[in-house]
């Protein structure tokens, strides 16, 4: 890795200039995007924070839907500054930081 020091607030602000796109997956015309449940997830959760922040709210969603790229694509598209997020193990914790700093599957649907 380079000697070059990024911080959040380096992160945050690459986010400024960038609308997020909520494209659809669309398998007929081969077109990457989020799937229903993600798009889904991702309005209803965007949908509180606009109604209350302030107010604890939770995701549910079932095996193999994508929570991940879910929750990486609501830091985003709601500017979230910063995040915390907690994992039951240190497995869990070394993939979402892979993850998260790669943005790979979100890369890839341009999202």
């Amino acid at each position: 890795m380079d000697d070059v020091v990024i911080t959040h607030s380096d992160v945050y602000q690459s986010w400024q200039n960038h609308l997020f796109n909520f494209s659809l997956d669309d398998p007929k015309t081969n077109a990457s995007g989020l799937r229903k449940p993600q798009m889904a997830a991702l309005y209803a959760a965007l949908g509180h924070l606009v109604v209350d922040p302030s107010l604890t709210a939770t995701v549910v969603m079932p095996t193999g839907t994508g929570k991940t790229d879910t929750m990486l694509a609501l830091i985003l598209a709601a500017r979230m500054a910063r995040t915390l997020i907690l994992v039951p193990s240190d497995a869990l914790r070394t993939q979402l930081v892979g993850k998260c700093t790669e943005m790979e599957t979100l890369r890839t649907m341009a999202v």
